[in-house]
């Protein structure tokens, strides 16, 4: 993976030099005259169309909203810290090359931001502008009118949420086949082997994803497991590139990047296959067979009564967005949580003796009851390195006012700065340090559906790595993530020796 990441490093640098002939103070000032830390009715105009003011953390002008934009590639989560540590539950603002990231951190507003109507607020237009899925997923269209959206809902929340724990040892069986295959090659004469944290996490989620999405059949196809891995790469990268790209030139670019490779196609084609074998059994009456228990399926019966042609693209499409959306955080966390082990093996030994009598399989439905301490490390890993600087993300539709005034106008983007807010020591004791068992004793609502399922394979994959591997860091001194946009990702050089526990050797 790393030559993928050599031309951001180059790139990196060029910015870098490039921002040492302007002045720091001035990337990082109001923009109208005033105190550094703007009170209520002194803050300054973030452009001219914006009747409330507020703080921009970048140059407004045509050069530094460019200028802006580009950085944000890498150093997006520094420049919203920044502005946060600046202004503190004050709004600020990031500009880029279309319109500006607007950061709310106070209860109020975020309150309000999570009750905004959709016609104000939108988080599905938010995902159209970030995700361009017209070009990266077959067309598909995030609308909060789309009377379709009840499948994905029908979808995640009640079939597989019910469905998580029986699918356990599909999902187990998925696990076993990733880490033999990893751990087979390349051992020294002590038994480690040295991997890519990152990799091997992609690559378990990646056959994890299809088995629950695209069935079985699918997940142990080697070709299908690397054109969803190399789809969801493709997607990440095409989204990124639009957003400097000119509205006349996307489509040709888009096709170019999503095309390039041929895992879209081959992904695209693989599924179309299957629901049709799927779909003609249903349509045959002396098929008695038990119906497969995935996503796909569950897609196909929720869209019965719509014809056949239409069927196919809208299943498609629905079925690359769940691909895409489930591609990173599971992987991710488990990085990050393997990392965390690896810096403090002190929490080690807990976590063996808490999951001594937990099934593989049963990771999938424990709960903050079933396994406080696992969770909890979890969580707190999710704390240190949030996966994105923001969150709760929504587009403004129309005007929008907060109820202290302040005004977001039509076109810009809200969120909340929670890359910001978990390092705020005046929102967490010892902010700036792992503590892997801080939420022991706290009790969280009901998951999303999304959560859930993120949640419960990093547990599982957590689970399988603690009870059967030995592991260290490769280096103690390598970072630990980089920045690509709003998003925080484990560094490409971060690299596991990991080792079969001498119990668990010659078992199945």
């Amino acid at each position: 993976m790393l030559e993928d990441y050599l031309g951001l490093i180059l790139t990196t640098y060029a910015i870098y030099y490039l921002t040492q002939f302007l002045d720091h103070d001035q990337l990082h000032k109001p923009v109208s005259r005033g105190k550094t830390r703007a009170s209520a009715g002194e803050r300054p105009l973030v452009n001219h169309d914006v009747q409330r003011s507020m703080y921009i953390a970048g140059l407004p002008t045509t050069f530094g909203r460019w200028l802006s934009a580009f950085a944000s590639l890498f150093y997006y989560p520094s420049l919203v810290r920044k502005a946060y540590l600046k202004m503190g539950c004050e709004p600020f603002a990031i500009p880029t090359l279309s319109n500006y990231h607007i950061f709310v951190s106070d209860q109020q507003k975020i309150t309000e931001l999570s009750n905004a109507p959709v016609a104000q607020l939108s988080f599905n237009a938010f995902l159209a502008e970030s995700l361009s899925p017209e070009h990266t997923m077959n067309g598909f269209r995030f609308e909060d009118s789309d009377p379709h959206n009840k499948i994905a809902v029908s979808t995640l929340k009640n079939r597989l949420r019910s469905k998580m724990v029986d699918l356990g040892p599909g999902l187990q069986d998925m696990i076993e086949l990733v880490f033999t295959k990893v751990t087979s090659v390349g051992k020294d004469s002590e038994g480690w082997i040295n991997v890519s944290a990152a990799s091997v996490g992609h690559q378990v989620a990646a056959h994890l994803n299809c088995f629950v999405i695209l069935g079985e059949k699918m997940a142990r196809d080697p070709g299908v497991t690397k054109a969803a891995m190399r789809y969801a790469r493709d997607a990440a990268i095409t989204s990124e590139v639009l957003h400097f790209a000119p509205d006349a030139m996307k489509g040709f670019i888009a096709y170019l990047i999503m095309n390039g490779s041929g895992a879209y196609k081959q992904l695209e084609r693989a599924i179309v296959e299957e629901a049709r074998v799927r779909m003609d059994k249903d349509c045959d009456p002396h098929n008695d067979q038990t119906q497969p228990e995935d996503c796909l399926q569950w897609t196909i019966e929720a869209l019965r009564g719509m014809d056949e042609e239409r069927k196919i693209v809208e299943m498609t499409r629905r079925l690359l967005s769940l691909l895409f959306a489930a591609a990173y955080q599971a992987p991710m966390l488990v990085t990050f949580a393997l990392y965390n082990l690896c810096k403090h093996p002190g929490y080690l030994q807990p976590l063996k003796e808490e999951i001594d009598n937990l099934k593989l399989n049963e990771a999938l439905g424990t709960s903050n009851r079933d396994a406080p301490l696992l969770d909890s490390f979890l969580k707190e890993t999710a704390r240190c390195f949030p996966l994105q600087a923001g969150t709760m993300d929504r587009k403004a539709m129309k005007d929008f006012t907060f109820s202290d005034g302040t005004h977001v106008p039509a076109g810009n983007l809200v969120c909340v700065p929670q890359n910001a807010m978990m390092l705020d020591p005046d929102r967490f004791v010892n902010a700036e340090s792992f503590r892997g068992f801080r939420f022991v004793a706290t009790e969280d609502g009901k998951p999303t559906p999304a959560r859930f399922y993120v949640c419960g394979i990093a547990k599982m994959i957590l689970v399988h790595i603690i009870k059967r591997y030995e592991f260290r860091l490769a280096s103690e001194t390598q970072a630990p993530s980089i920045s690509w946009g709003p998003n925080m990702i484990p560094h490409p050089n971060l690299k596991i020796h990991l080792r079969e526990k001498d119990d668990w050797k010659g078992k199945s």
